[in-house]
This record gives C-alpha cells, structure tokens and sequence, in this order.
C-alpha cells in the first residue's frame, strides 16, 4: 500500500505555524515590538495603515543584524535567545521559539532592513508569502526595520476574517499602549494612516509614563503598590470606588511580560473583596517579579499565559500587597483587610443557621411599608407556580380568565424586594428589575416618537477612553444621542458629554458611559452585526442607571406596581430577569410541613 502520510512543503508548514502565531494585525505588531526590545532598543516607531491590513511598519535602534543572521532568521526555530532546553526554564527575553519571522514572512508582502551599528551597509530582504525574492546591501541606519504589507493575502479565508480596520487599529493601540506602559525608558511612536497617534518620549519616571499613557484623573485615582522579596511586586491599583465593568484596565505584567493569570486573577479579588461590588472588576497596572526559573512562559503559542511553579505563595504575596496598599491608601473607605497564608485551624463544631442573640435578625428585616392595603392591580401573577420540590407536583399554570390579583403589599426585605400578598401566595417583587422594566418601556415609546429627551449640562463632562472603547464609542455616537446622551469626539480618545436624559445625575455621565460601552462590548453584539438596535443601547443604559437604592415607602410601592402593570412585558426585566415570582400558598404550607 502506498504510504499515506507525507511532509508538509515548507510553505504550507511555515502558513500553519502562523495560523498559531499570527491571529490578527495586532499579533504581528507585537511579535515585532518584542523582537526590537530584546534587542535593546531605545526608540521604537510603529506605523499602520488600514487597521494593519495593508501596512505594518515596525522600526527600531537596536542592535540589529549582519547578512547572515538577517537570511538566517527567516528560518523557522532560528533564534539567538535559546541554546539547549534547559534554557526554556530561565527565560528572560520575549521571544524564544523564533517562530515570528518566518510567519510574519509567510502570510505577508515581507520586507526586511537591518544593520548593526558601525556596519559599513545593512541588508535589505523581500519575501513574497515565505519565498524569498531579493537580498541586497544597502544603507540604512543602526537597527532594524520590518514591514508587513497586504496581511494574509495568499489566505483569503483568513483576510477575510480579518474585523473592520478602526476595531483592528483599537486593538493596536492598545497593544502599544501596554508594552509603552511596562517600558518607560524607551522612546514610542505610533502612526495610524499617517496621523500621529502616540509621542512618547523616553523618562525615567514610571509615573510620570503612567500619566502620560492614561492621562491626569486615571493617575490620580490610583495607589501604588511596593512589596519586595521573592515574588516582588510593584505598580498601582484604582482606589477602593474606582472599578470597571470589564477587565480592560487591569494590566498585569511577569517579569515585563504582559500576560493574562487565573492566580493573579484571583489575587487581586481576594484583596478587593470587601470594597468592590459583585461583578465589577479592579484598576490595576502590576508588575510581578520573579526568579526566572519559577514561572514557565512556554506554556501558550502566542505566549500570553505563564504558569508559575508555586501558585500558591505567589497568589498570597500578591493579595497581601495589594491589600497592604488599600488600607494606606484609602482613608476614605473601609480598608481592605490583608489576607493571610492559609492556616489549618482546630475543628469546631458548626454554628446553628439561625443562632440565638436575644436581638432581632437583620438578615431578612421585613420594613412595614406604611399601613398594610390592598393595591387592585389588574396584573395577572406570573404564569407558572414553581414548585422546589424536585420530586411534587408540575407546575400548574394560572387559568387564563383568573381574575386580577389584588396586592396587599406587607413591606420591603433585604433592601429592596417587595413582598405581597395575594390570594394565591406570597409574591416577592425585585424593585430594581421593576424598575428597569418601567424606565426601558418609557424610553423605547420616547425612542418611537424620535428620540429620548435630554437636558444640556451646564459645564460639559469630559471623558477619556482605552483605543478600543473610543473605537465604539464613536461608532455608537448617533445612537446614543437619540438615546438622549450628546457626545462629541474631542479628539485622541476624550470625548465630551454635553446632555444627558433627565434621570441621569450630571457627576454620573462619564461612569455611565463607560459601563454601557462595557456591556455591549462584552455582549459581543459589535462584532456580531454591523448595526446594534436602539433597543440594545436602551437596554444597557437602563442596566446602569438603575441600581438598588433605598427601599421604597407604601405610596413609592404603589406607583411602581402601577406603572409595572402598564408595561407590555411587565414579567421580566429588559435582560430577562424576573420582575416578580409567586410562591403558591401550597408550596408554602409544604414547605412548613403543613398538610393540605
């Protein structure tokens, strides 16, 4: 039988190496800025055209290349960085595999220029798709220069892939907005289409880099960060208050590297546990510093995740800084406490659930709202009885012509839940979910009648985004000002607020803003169509402007009922939640261990 199986030509292996390498015109844009760190540049120079679709241009003073090693790293596994494998546990470069160039050199239009410094000439290579074309000397200065023109033309079904060029330039900027943040001494340009972007001269001063990357009120909201040892760590953490809807400003780097980390993930929660809200996420520029030999780099094709050898102690080390840091540097509010190494404590025996103080239990206060009384709200109930029981009956649903419930409402619990009576159970009403319901109704029938009203601020607001926020921020622009928030490009990324809906309280625009941007760029619902429905920026800014609040008083409950019954979906929340839920009267005597 004729052997089936058979080496891949050069060409085709060098083009699936890239497919691990090569996601994006980001990916290439960091494989060069790696390269011209590691080669000890002082000034790097990036510039892109089209989102780097058709033009990547990476220039650098470092140290460059002769003839033979410009030709040689062209070749796959070709690098100067590792000797034997022993190597790969003390890395302390970028790059390693040297896989990059020859990607990069396989999927694009490739031109390389180089030159060592006090070289008579430098070496100019063209390659076309992974073939070598042309290899002459020419002049040029000190450094290297690497240009990738037309990205993946000889794979169109990867090009094709490619995202619109304004949401790849986002993610190049930002890119570059990390590395300049982790390298304050090296000089950083960015150039997009042309237009100057990033200018970013060299300095000594990590913070002052900080503010100049992220401007004034980001650097002001921050506490630095200082622990030695081991497992250093140093940088800055947004004050207790200050946190986001995403994880685009928490930026942790390894021994310089940028990396995503579940152990420092979780590090920086644990020090935050007592001072952010469940679902929001912490401010962070972190550096972690660690022997080289105890954190593997090796462990992902674009090098973007590291494993570090104890997990454990560096997660502690981490949390207990930060913790450190919040309890000095925020006065203001509750310090977080540090956290301890875990320890192994002498068994106890467990607390009873409900354990006897002599005082009353604040953990489900029932407040009286006012007198009790019956609101007639025709509402009918929600349309099934749920039953916990696993093992009892199905769910029953309540007959189409059953009569309208009549509410008595017995007060408020846990903050913010209405509990009711009615003659088929007990009903428990989530204030926020109801009121989110209300406001997105009114606001979609303001929408249908043109757009939503708004009152002009007397000083506008200001407002600075990441690259990839400002991206979509400026594509969402007209929508959100029929949603009744009037935004104007101010240019590099700021934006100013000029009017917003009456609801919203003129300190709380920037906020708001920001977190709808995170909604729907974590709803994915940009890249999944080219135009959102009004009714999703709605959506999102009636998420982030209702919050729980205070509890409401008897006439405040009753209006807010009123109002729920007139929606159109009164059921659910405009994210899908319940509004209310019915716990039948059987279901209650069951689960007292009533019969009947």
């Amino acid at each position: 039988m004729p052997s089936r199986i058979r080496l891949l030509d050069e060409a085709v292996a060098n083009q699936i190496a890239a497919g691990e390498v090569i996601e994006r015109p980001a990916s290439v844009v960091k494989e060069l800025i790696e390269n011209s760190l590691d080669a000890g540049a002082t000034r790097i120079e990036v510039e892109i055209e089209q989102g780097g679709r058709d033009l990547i241009r990476v220039t650098d003073d470092g140290c460059g290349m002769g003839r033979d090693d410009a030709l040689l790293c062209l070749e796959r596994h070709a690098t100067s960085k590792v000797r034997s494998a022993q190597d790969l546990f003390a890395v302390r470069t970028f790059g390693f595999r040297g896989e990059a160039m020859p990607s990069i050199a396989s999927v694009s239009e490739f031109r390389l220029r180089t030159a060592e410094p006090g070289a008579v000439g430098g070496t100019e290579l063209l390659v076309r798709g992974g073939r070598v074309e042309s290899v002459r000397e020419i002049g040029v200065p000190p450094g290297t220069q690497v240009e990738a023109r037309r990205l993946f033309f000889n794979l169109p079904g990867r090009r094709k892939f490619l995202r619109s060029p304004a949401t790849e330039y986002g993610h190049i900027e930002h890119l570059v907005r990390v590395y300049a943040a982790s390298h304050p001494s090296v000089a950083w340009r960015l150039r997009a289409d042309a237009r100057p972007v990033i200018e970013l001269p060299a300095t000594e001063s990590h913070e002052r880099r900080v503010r100049d990357l992220f401007g004034e009120p980001f650097a002001e909201a921050l506490v630095p960060v200082r622990s030695s040892g081991t497992c250093a760590i140093r940088g800055w953490i947004g004050r207790p208050g200050i946190h986001r809807a995403s994880r685009a400003d928490e930026l942790w780097f390894v021994n310089g590297r940028p990396v995503d980390n579940r152990t420092l993930y979780h590090a920086i929660r644990e020090a935050f546990r007592a001072s952010m809200p469940r679902g929001r996420h912490p401010v962070a520029l972190l550096f972690v510093d660690v022997p080289s030999d105890s954190v593997d780099v090796n462990v992902h094709p674009a090098k973007r995740e590291v494993r570090f050898r104890d997990a454990e102690s560096v997660r502690a080390a981490v949390a207990a800084a930060i913790g450190r840091a919040l309890a000095g540097g925020a006065p203001d509010a509750p310090p977080s406490p540090a956290p301890a190494a875990p320890q192994i404590a002498a068994a106890t025996p467990p607390e009873p659930p409900f354990p006897h103080t002599g005082q009353p239990s604040n953990f489900f206060a029932l407040s009286p709202a006012s007198a009790p009384r019956q609101i007639p709200v025709e509402i009918p109930l929600p349309l099934h009885v749920p039953s916990a029981d696993p093992a009892g009956e199905t769910d029953s649903p309540i007959p189409p012509d059953a009569p309208p419930a009549k509410l008595r409402v017995l007060g408020v619990a846990a903050g913010s839940l209405i509990v009711a009576e009615s003659e088929q159970g007990l009903v428990i009403i989530d204030q926020r979910a109801a009121h989110e319901r209300v406001l997105f109704e009114s606001l979609v029938r303001q929408r249908l009648g043109g757009a939503v009203a708004s009152q002009q601020l007397l000083s506008p607001e200001t407002l600075e985004l990441g690259p990839r926020e400002a991206s979509l921020l400026r594509r969402l622009a007209p929508q959100l000002r029929a949603a009744g928030l009037d935004i104007h490009d101010f240019g590099r990324n700021t934006f100013k607020i000029e009017a917003v809906p009456p609801f919203v309280s003129p300190g709380s625009a920037p906020a708001l803003v920001r977190d709808v941007i995170a909604d729907i760029e974590k709803s994915g619902a940009p890249g999944a169509r080219r135009h959102l429905d009004d009714e999703d920026i709605l959506r999102a800014i009636c998420h982030r402007t209702i919050h729980s609040g205070e509890s409401l008083k008897g006439p405040e409950i009753e209006r807010l009922i009123e109002d729920l019954h007139r929606c159109d979906l009164p059921y659910t929340c405009p994210r899908g939640r319940p509004t209310m839920i019915l716990i039948g009267s059987r279901e209650l005597r069951r689960r007292l261990g009533r019969a009947g």
